[in-house]
């Protein structure tokens, strides 16, 4: 990543007792981390500490780069039997821009009784759903939509994950959400792929295995890589054929509930996917 940095070594009057840098370079990262403080040539009218100096340029990025005036958060309740539904006690709680410490959004705060719907939902979806019972081929087309509709959502996404994560949107755009379309295709393509194996035995018999989905999963996201974190468990699991509940990091929960409605959108959610946010342990 480049950042623009002004050099300040030569300057011109515009009026007395004023001053204008002239010149525009470039330096990275790297390079501006190596200097202790920015002195005499790369000085400012104010010395600046350089992590100081990197943070208020990464506070300005974020800011200048998220987009999220006029954003709206639509989804904030817990997902559960496909369907957005308050928690049972009615709770919320807050998740916050930690670039600035403001409030984005009040979000559903599940406990045990929210738990427990939702894994009564997850069981009842594996044991009598159509998601586990589907041939490979038909799972993997499904995870295919889906992998297509999160790169029509790339946009609002990266907001998304760039405000209540603190992230940059470019590096959101460019590397996260890519990224997550990547592994659900890369599972998508070995949904029809898990194959059992035939055995030798001694008697006159026949012998083989055969993979099964193993049932319900749960699934905890850290808050660093939502997106990231969220396909790489969520993934493999839909190959398998597996039901499914997620707790997201109360840190950043808000692209997970997104991607639950984007599921939704396919038309599979009923059969795998459930999400609780904010379960407490």
């Amino acid at each position: 990543m480049r950042i623009p940095f002004l050099k300040n070594k030569r300057f011109t009057k515009d009026k007395p007792g004023t001053t204008r840098p002239n010149k525009v370079i470039v330096f990275s990262t790297r390079e501006l981390e190596q200097k202790k403080t920015i002195t005499k040539r790369y000085k400012f009218h104010t010395t600046f500490e350089i992590p100081e100096l990197l943070n208020s340029i990464m506070k300005h990025l974020i800011v200048s780069c998220n987009g999220s005036v006029g954003f709206k958060i639509q989804f904030t309740k817990l997902f559960i039997n496909g369907q957005f539904v308050d928690s049972v006690s009615g709770k919320t709680f807050e998740t916050r821009d930690p670039s600035n410490g403001e409030v984005i959004a009040s979000v559903a705060e599940g406990d045990k009784a929210d738990v427990d719907l939702a894994v009564k939902a997850a069981r009842n979806a594996f044991d009598n759903g159509a998601w586990p019972r589907m041939s490979g081929y038909e799972r993997g087309r499904i995870m295919m939509k889906f992998a297509d509709l999160i790169e029509e959502h790339a946009e609002e996404l990266a907001t998304i994950d760039a405000i209540d994560g603190g992230k940059l949107f470019s590096l959101c755009k460019a590397m996260d959400i890519p990224h997550c379309v990547h592994l659900l295709r890369y599972y998508a393509g070995a949904a029809d792929k898990i194959h059992g194996e035939t055995l030798k035995l001694s008697g006159e018999f026949q012998g083989y295995t055969l993979k099964e989905p193993i049932g319900v999963i749960g699934h905890i996201i850290p808050w660093n890589f939502p997106t990231a974190m969220f396909f790489l468990k969520v993934s493999p699991a839909l190959a398998a054929g597996c039901t499914m509940i997620v707790k997201p990091a109360e840190q950043t929960p808000l692209s997970a509930l997104y991607y639950a409605h984007l599921a939704k959108l396919v038309i599979f959610c009923n059969f795998f996917f459930r999400i609780t946010v904010q379960l407490k342990f």
